[in-house]
C-alpha cells in the first residue's frame, strides 16, 4: 500500500503570479496582496491534491509497504528518482537510484529495478522514495488548462461562491 505523498522541498514560486491574479480579480492597489497570495497557495494545494500532479519543480516523498506498490506512482509528472531507502526508521538501507528506472510515460509512471538488479522481496519497515516532480521551474511550463483551473478556484474563494472543478480535471487526475 502507498501512503500519502509528502512534500520535502516545496516549489520556489507559485504557478501563477500575484499581478496576473489581481488583474483577473480586478483588484487595484496592494492592500489585499497578502490575502490574494494566500488564495494562490491554497488553490495550488487543492489542485495538486485533487489531481495528484505537482505543478512546479519540487521534491516529494512516497511511502510504500512493498516494492510492488511502486509499479504505479500516485504523483506526477515524475522527472527522476532522487533517493530510496527501506527498513527500520533508525537504520534504513539505501538503494542507489542508478539501480532503478522510471517506467511508463507522462503521468502514468512507476519504478522498477534495472536488469540484473534485484529488489528485496520483503522488507522490515517502510520503503521511502524521494522523487523530483513537476512540469519545470517556469510557470509557463504548467499546462494552460491547469492554470485556468487555478484562476477558477481563486475566483471562487475570493467571491465566496463554491465551484466544482473536478469535472474540469477528470482527464488530469492520477488514479
Amino acid at each position: 500500500m502507498i501512503g500519502a505523498t509528502v512534500t520535502i522541498v516545496a516549489p520556489a514560486k507559485e504557478p501563477i503570479d500575484l499581478e496576473a491574479v489581481k488583474r483577473f480579480l480586478r483588484i487595484d492597489g496592494s492592500a489585499q496582496d497578502d490575502d490574494v497570495s494566500l488564495l494562490i497557495q491554497a488553490a495550488r494545494s487543492d489542485l495538486e491534491r485533487i489531481t495528484g500532479q505537482r505543478l512546479l519543480d519540487q521534491v516529494v516523498r512516497v511511502q510504500a509497504d512493498s516494492f510492488d506498490d511502486l509499479d504505479h506512482l500516485p504523483v506526477g509528472p515524475v522527472k527522476s528518482i532522487k533517493a530510496v531507502t527501506y527498513g527500520a526508521p533508525g537504520a534504513p538501507t539505501a538503494i542507489d537510484p542508478a539501480n532503478l528506472y522510471l517506467t511508463g510515460l507522462g503521468l502514468e509512471r512507476g519504478i522498477a529495478a534495472v536488469p540484473g538488479y534485484r529488489l528485496p522481496r520483503t522488507v522490515a519497515g517502510p520503503i521511502l522514495v524521494d522523487l523530483n516532480v513537476g512540469y519545470g521551474s517556469d510557470p509557463s511550463a504548467v499546462p494552460a488548462n491547469l492554470r485556468l483551473v487555478l484562476f477558477v478556484l481563486i475566483r471562487s474563494r475570493f467571491d465566496d461562491r463554491p465551484v466544482d472543478v473536478e469535472p474540469l480535471l477528470v482527464n488530469d487526475r492520477i488514479y
